[in-house]
């Protein structure tokens, strides 16, 4: 945070906690965030990924933080918070990474209890990986690979052969000046449609 910056604003949401803060001149606000999983579902991701971290907003390229992700209770560019198969109980989505891989997972709830979704996994490199811009001291330096919230509805790409119905939220993935693709649950299993490439 900014130490420049005046009084902070919490919002509080079910998972999320965004810290909002004007700058000194009142320009564009700063936005930090942490978020936080009932003991349910925490107990979930760690016992199938225990080693698993949600990337922290400073791991991110600064050109995605400052100027192209708009933050809500809904996402942040390592959360989303939705009821991706419909049953009413909020889900999360999550980017982080572990020792060898960088992951997007789901927690989703089956009306019973939570269970976890790899939806997909990157080998984790030191340097050189296609997700995480290596250029030193720069606005593209770090993470280049963020979610975003997707709402039931239609959805139409033309890198598919046909229109989405969204019957339930869904989230993508997307990588920066690269591709994006929709994932949302259907027939108990999640799908990808590609809306960007």
């Amino acid at each position: 945070m900014n130490n420049s910056s005046k009084l902070p604003i919490v919002i509080a949401a079910m998972f999320v906690f965004l810290i909002g803060a004007c700058r000194a001149d009142d320009s564009a606000p700063v936005i930090e965030y942490r978020v936080t999983m009932p003991k349910e579902m925490k107990k979930t991701l760690e016992e199938y990924y225990p080693d698993f971290k949600v990337w922290d907003q400073s791991d991110f390229a600064p050109v995605i933080i400052n100027d192209i992700y708009v933050f809500s209770a809904k996402q942040t560019p390592s959360t989303v918070i939705a009821d991706f198969n419909g049953d009413g109980v909020k889900d999360i989505a999550l980017f982080g990474y572990d020792n060898t891989h960088m992951r997007v997972i789901c927690i989703m709830s089956n009306g019973i209890a939570f269970r976890a979704f790899e939806i997909v996994s990157y080998e984790l490199k030191e340097t050189g990986h296609p997700l995480i811009s290596s250029k030193p001291e720069t606005m593209y330096s770090g993470v280049n690979t963020y979610l975003i919230y997707s709402s039931p509805g239609i959805v139409d790409s033309p890198h598919e052969e046909t229109s989405l119905v969204l019957k339930t939220d869904a989230f993508e993935i997307v990588h920066f000046e690269c591709s994006s693709r929709m994932i949302y649950f259907q027939d108990e299993t999640f799908h990808e449609y590609w809306t960007a490439d």
